[in-house]
């Protein structure tokens, strides 16, 4: 155990080349960390919601950082219109060029939650990028774990392109979040907290879970998966399917008893202890 932090300091991401927005996001630093973790946050949260994440790593001489991504959080844009899979990757590198300019001789690794699962699985797939030492990944959104109405799908593929900022619910079930009743009730009341979703961006996010769901290989760098067997929002069953089918490049571990934040449980101090043991082991 080592220094104080400093909780949920405010920074902010310039507008960048390629429509990168000006995001906000919020750093949870130390001195001469032993290491830093880029957090890509899930479906309709935001950052603020990982000072308990944190509060752990920086315990372990860990610097955490994370941006609210387009359309969630304090960042700009429709709420739960994150535009498309294409624009968040662009977002997440503009995200790893902050960090790596800002911490140069501390070895980067990446957490995505849920849909950032997602973003960061198809970031590593796409760029070899040599400043990323590892990736941790949080019930992965592979493929959901409810059925979408192929009607739903059919219509979100027309509205993807002539009217991609209409929203509709997420779908969220919110108990679902969590075993533990106090992180479902600071969800519900969290004026952050975003319940839609766009059919733009729907759809997009859908195909992006698609090519995970076919991948096999190559990955770019050490990876970790973690996912609850009783997860009801994204799919135990297909994350358990993509390490069977990449069984050589991935670290798994399952959680018979969780729900889909593993990180907010009743077990989150020996889910962040793997995570933590993992990245010292690599």
């Amino acid at each position: 155990m080592t220094q104080t932090h400093k909780l949920r300091k405010h920074i902010e991401l310039p507008i960048g080349e390629h429509g990168i927005p000006h995001l906000i996001g919020r750093s949870w630093d130390i001195n001469k960390p032993a290491g830093i973790i880029l957090v890509i946050h899930g479906l309709g949260e935001h950052m603020g919601r990982y000072d308990s994440f944190a509060t752990f790593f920086n315990q372990r001489n860990i610097a955490v950082i994370g941006f609210d991504l387009p359309g969630f959080g304090q960042s700009p844009g429709k709420r739960g219109h994150g535009v498309s899979i294409e624009l968040m990757l662009l977002c997440f590198k503009a995200m790893v060029d902050y960090v790596s300019s800002n911490y140069p001789n501390a070895p980067l690794h990446v957490f995505g939650q849920s849909m950032g699962g997602n973003i960061a699985l198809h970031y590593q797939f796409q760029a070899a990028d040599d400043r990323i030492q590892s990736y941790i990944i949080g019930s992965p959104w592979i493929k959901t774990a409810f059925e979408v109405s192929p009607l739903l799908i059919k219509v979100a593929s027309v509205a993807s392109k002539i009217l991609p900022q209409i929203t509709k619910s997420n779908d969220l079930i919110v108990e679902e979040i969590s075993d533990l009743s106090s992180i479902v009730e600071a969800y519900k009341s969290d004026p952050l907290v975003n319940g839609r979703i766009s059919l733009g961006f729907g759809y997009s996010m859908y195909l992006a879970a698609n090519q995970l769901d076919a991948y096999t290989g190559p990955f770019n760098k050490p990876t970790y998966i973690a996912h609850a067997k009783n997860d009801k929002l994204t799919s135990f069953e297909a994350t358990a399917n993509f390490v069977k089918r990449n069984p050589a490049a991935i670290a798994f571990k399952s959680y018979p008893d969780l729900k889909h934040e593993l990180h907010n449980s009743s077990r989150s101090t020996d889910v962040l202890e793997a995570y933590y043991t993992w990245m010292n082991s690599i």
